[in-house]
């Protein structure tokens, strides 16, 4: 399924994208919620759950894109944690960024 036709039947609650990797929460009774995520505009992973369930109907999010999310998601929480780091582990987050096609953005040292 296409990420369109998926957006053409529901309209998620949230969104989190990066870059060519994007996931979609929907929440059909108010406390139980459904993911999808896309690759590419593809749908590679639904799950399902509640405060004392989760269902994974599939998982076919290759595994470097679900490294790279999770590490930008884990860099972006160290910065965040210990702003005196920032300079070390920004050009680690910049890598992963790149790798989900993700621009990283301009500092001011840079010019942007």
């Amino acid at each position: 399924m296409l990420e369109r036709d998926l957006l053409s039947l529901h309209t998620p609650e949230w969104t989190e994208m990066y870059g060519s990797y994007t996931t979609f929460g929907f929440m059909p009774q108010g406390y139980d919620y459904v993911t999808i995520s896309t690759v590419n505009g593809r749908v590679t992973s639904a799950r399902a759950g509640s405060c004392t369930w989760c269902w994974t109907f599939f998982e076919k999010t290759p595994n470097d894109v679900l490294e790279s999310v999770h590490a930008i998601k884990s860099l972006r929480r160290a910065i965040g944690r210990s702003p005196s780091c920032e300079s070390v582990l920004r050009p680690i987050l910049w890598a992963q960024c790149v790798k989900l096609g993700i621009d990283p953005p301009a500092q001011p040292k840079d010019g942007g």
